[in-house]
């Protein structure tokens, strides 16, 4: 065998399992609510939520050109898995680079990529943490090569690909850490090389040009269409994530201590027993290499403090999202450490057998249990539950959508050109201005000025109503918000969904309710098996289905139709009725 391929192979098979691993994990379609939103931004070059993610819109947009295979939206999922497997192979030549030996290497780099929480969650659905992972392993390879060498092109190198990757996520900021570093090393030879430092700051700052497609897409207007850039100040309010202030440092003392026993369980979820071998080699990199220790420390409590700041228990939910810094450095602390602990058995046969033993077991036990937890290949509840929600909607509705789960995914089956006649309405940003202002610009016989006047997003809510009942049909996913809808409206189930009647329109109510049973005859409702599903979004709509079931019950007792009220009573419970599904049916049978 040819000393390079030799060299080369065990990168080349981690590629290639991984890539196969989590091609074939993938979710089949169009995913969860931000999967689903940037999605449809990347189908039609629109404006994602802050930061914008520029470089994922523009690299996803020309895999989707380059891969026509079956829908946009798997075309992402599969691009995810591929930039995951390419990052797992960097961080194995990064491992190498920093003196691990090519098995403990090799070693780190698989028990990384078979970690449930983080690593091998985001690959298979559209998202942009796997190109950041990409930007991560690709940057602290370069960092690697410094160390060994260096050289100033490792600077340009560096800061280019790291203004690049901040068209990424916001989390890719901490990356500056080692880059700091490394300009850090190299003052005595920058202070008198004036030019080198000014050409470095220029390639870094250069990769900003990906911004200008921010102004481009918000130009189009298209039916993902966030923030404003009306002006240079909306721009930066909108990159520096003004909207998300409400979300920082929010939390109470109560809080802390979910989020690190959150943050804990992640990792040794990522990890399991292993984690154990990771800390070891922590304690042997604080002995070898201060320096590296410490810029190890600095990119893990960055990491920790840049979503302890988000502070709200919600976040917590979605925070496996976000730790793939701490993961990627505990995997090279792991390499460190398994190095360590053979070189101190090696001679000793026994011990060598027990622990090859220890390990095939711990290294199964994680592949098998993260194969379970992250195997979404026949995962349709996402798709089917947006195009359910549409089956029974009149032409030319407006649909006010408060479940983030589903609000993504039905703008994507817009762009596909589904129910494009539908307006979609989010109601978690009718708190926005910038929002208000973007629907009448696309949609001017929609409300008028008047509607910014309301300082409440419920309020705002009912002065559209009221602006439109007499015009077109109105559904929404949230009934009784408040008691003003209570008192004015009735909410007549339609499938998953409820129709806002005003007050007095009995017949209509009584219609609606005897149509509410042919909707739910043409329901596509796979997935909807509520065993605990590790995804908790998948039970948020496994609850929804449940709770609409149940209210169709209630809703069909109400007009004498008992047929279908314990029809939609026993397919509730046979669903998964939420507690509050449970109290309707309570009532019903009462």
């Amino acid at each position: 065998m040819p000393s390079k391929l030799k060299q080369n192979l065990p990168a080349i098979i981690l590629f290639i399992f991984f890539a196969s691993l989590y091609i074939y994990t993938a979710a089949p379609g169009v995913y969860d609510g931000d999967s689903g939103e940037l999605a449809a931004a990347v189908n039609t070059l629109g404006l994602a939520h802050p930061t914008g993610f520029p470089l994922y819109m523009l690299s996803g947009k020309l895999f989707t050109l380059l891969v026509p295979i079956k829908d946009i939206a798997y075309r992402l999922n599969i691009f995810s898995s591929l930039l995951t497997a390419t990052a797992l192979a960097f961080f194995y030549y990064t491992l190498k680079n920093l003196g691990n030996s090519s098995f403990a290497s090799l070693t780190a780099s698989f028990i990384l990529g078979l970690g449930r929480n983080t690593i091998w969650a985001n690959s298979g659905r559209a998202d942009v943490y796997a190109l950041s992972l990409l930007f991560v392993s690709v940057l602290f390879f370069i960092f690697s090569k410094w160390k060994s060498n260096p050289d100033t092109k490792h600077f340009y190198l560096y800061g280019f690909l790291w203004g690049l990757s901040l068209g990424t996520h916001a989390l890719m900021l901490i990356m500056g850490i080692p880059f700091l570093f490394m300009l850090w090393q190299a003052r005595p030879f920058l202070k008198s090389h004036i030019s080198v430092l000014i050409k470095t700051a220029i390639i870094t700052i250069l990769p900003g040009v990906q911004y200008f497609y921010l102004l481009f897409a918000y130009k189009r207007n298209g039916i993902v269409n966030w923030g404003s850039m009306a002006s240079f100040h909306d721009l930066i309010n909108y990159i520096t994530q003004r909207d998300y202030t409400f979300k920082m440092f929010a939390y109470s003392s109560s809080y802390l201590g979910g989020y690190f026993s959150k943050l804990f369980s992640l990792l040794l979820g990522e990890f399991g027993i292993l984690i154990i071998i990771s800390l070891c080699g922590l304690i042997y990199v604080f002995k070898k290499d201060r320096s590296l220790f410490a810029i190890f420390g600095l990119v893990t409590m960055a990491n920790a403090f840049m979503m302890l700041s988000y502070g709200q228990t919600s976040e917590l939910l979605i925070l496996y999202h976000y730790v793939f810094l701490i993961d990627l450095i505990l995997a090279i602390t792991f390499a460190f450490g398994f190095d360590l602990l053979i070189k101190s058995i090696e001679k000793n046969r026994r011990f060598v057998t027990i622990f090859g033993v220890f390990m095939v077991l711990a290294v199964s036990y994680q592949a098998v249990h993260s194969f379970n937890y992250n195997n979404r290949r026949h995962n349709y509840i996402f798709e089917d539950f947006a195009r359910n929600a549409l089956i029974g909607v009149d032409h030319g509705s407006i649909v006010f959508i408060g479940d983030d789960p589903v609000v993504g995914p039905l703008w994507y089956l817009q762009t596909l050109g589904e129910r494009k006649d539908v307006t979609v309405i989010s109601l978690g940003l009718l708190k926005f201005d910038w929002y208000i202002r973007n629907l009448m610009k696309k949609y001017p016989w929609l409300m008028d000025q008047a509607v910014l006047e309301q300082g409440l997003d419920a309020t705002r809510l009912e002065v559209i109503i009221l602006h439109n009942i007499n015009r077109r049909k109105i559904y929404t996913s949230v009934p009784n918000w408040d008691d003003y809808a209570k008192s004015n409206f009735y909410f007549v189930p339609v499938g998953t969904l409820y129709a806002i009647l005003l007050r007095g329109s009995d017949n209509d109510f009584i219609g609606l309710t005897q149509l509410n049973r042919s909707i739910w005859d043409q329901y596509e409702l796979r997935n909807t098996e509520l065993n605990d599903h590790p995804d908790f979004m998948v039970n948020i709509l496994i609850r929804r289905y449940s709770l609409a079931l149940a209210d169709a019950g209630v809703a069909s007792a109400a007009v004498g139709l008992v047929d279908n009220a314990i029809y939609f009573t026993n397919k509730s419970i046979d669903m998964a009725p939420s507690d509050q599904a449970k109290q309707k049916i309570k009532a019903l049978k009462k």
